[in-house]
């Protein structure tokens, strides 16, 4: 065996294995932080993605509601009439609420969420009101009518009259050609046995046919921040979306008749004349991406829309991101009604 020298039996110094070491943990660092920045933008974009289908989603939801505002229900005598309403499965909660195609109620503070009511019928075969030829006196005694063409067993209809209130009920039985009866039964949880609790004059009274799946929904935003829907008939509640930031809308007002919007604003028409210049309803989101950014990144206030509604956002809520979303409306029942 050769001999061997000194240096040939040399490894690794000291000093040599420090300076590994250190670049290896400089390397990992390096390595985590590309992840920790990767991963942060993935969610970012993963939660600005939800956002997009949250809103769109939400903004569709409620478009299709609008876009039927109104149908079977905008005659004079039924704009604003103080609707009441008996429900067997909810007997000590009555049905009490103002009846409008659409219904804009702003919140008590400006910086809240507005609420909106819409509402439809879903008649095939009927959209106008047909005259009582009897006075109906409010009990359980059948409607005398001009004819009752149009109207099937288990509709929803009103009863109407100008100056007074109109009342809701369900269609049981229709004995001939000119009565309709209203009896109380599991399959009528509308109607109350004792009658509908509102008298009405012959040939002064109207019935109205809103069809087997008359729509009346209120949306707004919870404490929760979730936009919710609630069915005015049934009070039912369905949570449509979270993290919603704001919901504002708008009526569109065209006031000289010229095809083009005048004015937008919040307040319920009082009028037929006030309907009819009312042709769109603009309705605005902001969405809330729930990842909280270390820095600044949206300023106050938060525009719903260009020009439009706006929600001041407090210090922490600035670190957060939103999206915004808005939809316009014709309320195309009310244009093509003649008042």
């Amino acid at each position: 065996m050769s001999p061997t020298t000194s240096g040939s039996l040399r490894g690794f110094s000291l000093i040599e294995l420090m300076i590994g070491l250190t670049l290896g943990i400089v390397g990992m660092l390096i390595v985590a932080q590309v992840l920790s920045v990767s991963g942060g933008y993935q969610a970012t974009i993963a939660a600005a993605g939800e956002a997009q289908s949250v809103g769109n989603l939400s903004l569709y939801t409620m478009e299709r509601d609008l876009k039927q505002a109104g149908f079977g229900i905008a005659s004079p005598n039924l704009l604003g009439c103080q609707l009441s309403g008996y429900d067997s499965t909810r007997p000590t909660t009555p049905i009490a609420q103002r009846l409008y195609p659409v219904a804009i109620t702003p919140p008590t503070s400006a910086n809240d969420s507005d609420t909106i009511s819409i509402a439809y019928g879903t008649s095939d075969t009927r959209m106008g009101m047909v005259p009582l030829t009897g006075a109906y006196d409010g009990s359980g005694a059948n409607i005398k009518t001009q004819g009752s063409y149009g109207f099937l067993v288990g509709d929803f209809f009103v009863l109407a009259q100008a100056a007074t209130p109109c009342v809701l009920g369900q269609v049981s039985a229709l004995p001939d050609g000119t009565n309709i009866a209203h009896a109380s039964g599991s399959a009528y949880r509308y109607n109350n046995s004792t009658g509908l609790g509102q008298a009405y004059l012959a040939n002064v009274g109207e019935i109205y046919s809103l069809g087997r799946a008359f729509q009346f929904n209120t949306y707004s935003v919870n404490a929760s921040k979730q936009l919710v829907q609630q069915s005015v008939l049934t009070g039912n509640t369905l949570v449509i979306a979270d993290n919603v930031m704001a919901f504002k809308a708008r009526y569109g007002h065209d006031t000289t008749a010229n095809g083009t919007i005048d004015t937008w604003d919040a307040v319920i028409p009082n009028s037929s004349t006030g309907w009819a210049a009312t042709t769109n309803v603009r309705m605005g989101l902001a969405i809330k991406n729930p990842r909280r950014e270390v820095g600044t990144v949206t300023a106050s206030p938060l525009e719903l829309w260009p020009g439009g509604p706006s929600v001041t956002l407090s210090t922490d809520d600035q670190h957060y991101r939103y999206r915004t979303y808005n939809v316009v409306v014709p309320l195309r029942n009310m244009i093509w009604r003649t008042f």
